[in-house]
């Protein structure tokens, strides 16, 4: 009897070598039609292939969506299916979704830089290098009422991940490169790619780079974004094009500039309260629904300037309207400073 998993396996030696008769494989579930598979229909595709003119795969697109269980389970089968038998075929696995609100041409696309990481829980009777203990905090837990959290029940690692302390031990996640063993850890891709979009304010495609990747300070917190002119060629260098220059000015000052998602703050040593209302500053709290240029991303306490500038101090807070938060709470500094905000360097889309 053919399983699911026979399928996937079919698709990913399909991937490599085209074969008209792989359709003839399938389940009730999935199956395979030309150079996609799907998972219960046609609405919702698991993996698409994209081949050169001589009928080599180019890259191999994951659908990473949301979906049913029994769907994820597909996905699980499929990835492994094309780690076995096409693992030298580039894959991006992103919502198609995400493609589709970035206009992005999906025959266009040509990968530059790809890899896997792996995201493993870790615990132990210390925290990890460079944790810092927080102030006490009010949180909710699993939705119930609020409540006072010691300062040794939450600390913050060096990157700005979550280490949480259940008892006497201290639980966190670390993400390397390689692939996933097992069913646990969790495996993601991130690619680096260049590709066409639709560009509506000239009515043609335009090409450009994007980058396809998860943010290391939340466990799994998925972006894509397009990337501003540059020539990166690695991963590494889409994420450093996406600083704009004055937070890479600040680390070569030796400063340590704080993130949250798309926001920078940028440490600025001696700039007190006075200072920034002798500058005609308003300077607001988080409670009086006061955003952070413009963005879903607001913070503790706000120093807008007449010209647009904002300072800010406490705690990074995401806070998007008709849906959860894409991020954690997030310290700035030692939220006591003042620090200037910048957004990365993200083009806004035309």
């Amino acid at each position: 009897m053919t399983s699911n998993r026979d399928v996937t396996d079919t698709f990913a030696r399909h991937v490599r070598r085209p074969d008209d008769r792989a359709h003839r494989v399938r389940t009730r579930s999935v199956w395979i039609g030309g150079d996609s598979l799907y998972s219960y229909g046609s609405h919702f595709p698991l993996a698409r292939v994209f081949r050169d003119l001589d009928g080599m795969a180019r890259v191999v697109l994951i659908n990473d969506d949301t979906s049913s269980r029994t769907t994820g389970k597909h996905k699980f089968h499929t990835q492994r299916s094309l780690d076995h038998y096409a693992s030298d075929v580039p894959a991006i696995r992103a919502p198609f979704s995400a493609l589709t609100a970035a206009r992005i041409v999906e025959e266009s696309i040509r990968v530059l830089d790809w890899r896997n990481h792996t995201w493993r829980r870790r615990c132990g009777d210390q925290p990890p290098p460079g944790a810092v203990i927080t102030a006490a905090h009010q949180t909710r837990w699993r939705g119930g009422p609020a409540r006072d959290v010691a300062d040794t029940d939450l600390v913050w690692n060096a990157a700005g991940q979550q280490v949480r302390r259940l008892g006497d031990q201290y639980v966190w996640h670390t993400r390397r490169p390689g692939p996933a063993v097992g069913l646990f850890p969790t495996e993601y891709r991130e690619a680096l790619f260049a590709a066409d979009y639709h560009n509506f304010e000239s009515g043609r495609r335009s090409p450009a780079l994007f980058l396809s990747s998860w943010d290391d300070q939340d466990t799994r917190s998925y972006f894509l974004c397009q990337l501003p002119p540059c020539d990166a060629d690695t991963i590494e260098d889409a994420l450093e094009a996406l600083k704009p220059e004055a937070v890479r000015l600040a680390e070569a000052m030796g400063r340590h500039p704080s993130r949250q998602g798309d926001m920078f703050a940028i440490p600025m040593p001696g700039l007190t309260s006075s200072q920034l209302r002798h500058a005609h500053a308003t300077i607001t709290r988080r409670s009086t629904g006061a955003m952070l240029l413009g963005t879903n991303h607001t913070a503790s306490m706000i120093a807008t300037l007449p010209d647009g500038r904002q300072y800010a101090r406490g705690c990074f807070y995401h806070a998007p309207t008709g849906r959860p938060a894409d991020h954690a709470r997030r310290p700035i500094g030692d939220r006591r400073q003042w620090h200037a905000v910048v957004p990365n360097t993200v083009p806004l889309l035309n």
